[in-house]
């Protein structure tokens, strides 16, 4: 019999581990299981502690920025009484500076929705690029759309 070349145990060391990329998640995190025993006057803060911590793992990135919004959302109920639930967007951008250690941070944004039932995390696609090309598409140089120019505009064409 030939020996394997993977086996059970080393499947996992000879795996290819993927290069992060440039992605932008929306997730829900479930903060009042992080801050369940903590010492009351200390919740909030462990809260945006306990959420860079999720990301960073999550993401596999150890620069973690947080939203002032989210900052402020945390601490919306005051230190004891943090939400139990939020809604985070996490993009995963490069970084300008090449000075920087690693090559990408992560931003983290709250969403406002109005209930979490049902709610699952999923990716966001980038349409901003899609809705610029669409435009680059219909407009010519005059800054006039295609329809405008081929005659089907005034009608004074005598």
């Amino acid at each position: 019999m030939a020996p394997k070349t993977t086996t059970r145990n080393n499947r996992f060391l000879l795996r290819k581990k993927k290069a992060p990329k440039e992605v932008t998640l929306e997730l829900t995190y479930n903060l009042g299981r992080a801050v369940r025993h903590i010492q009351k006057k200390k919740k909030a803060a462990r809260g945006i502690r306990e959420i860079k911590r999720y990301v960073r793992k999550f993401m596999s990135c150890s620069d973690v920025v947080i939203d002032e919004n989210l900052n402020k959302f945390v601490w919306s109920r005051g230190m004891q009484n943090p939400p139990r639930r939020v809604r985070l967007l996490l993009s995963r951008k490069p970084h300008e500076e090449e000075d920087k250690q690693g090559k990408y941070y992560v931003n983290v944004n709250h969403v406002v929705v109005s209930s979490f039932k049902g709610l699952k995390g999923k990716r966001v696609v980038e349409e901003e690029d899609d809705e610029e090309e669409k435009n680059d598409d219909d407009s010519d140089d005059d800054g006039k759309t295609n329809k405008q120019t081929e005659g089907g505009g005034s009608g004074d064409n005598d």
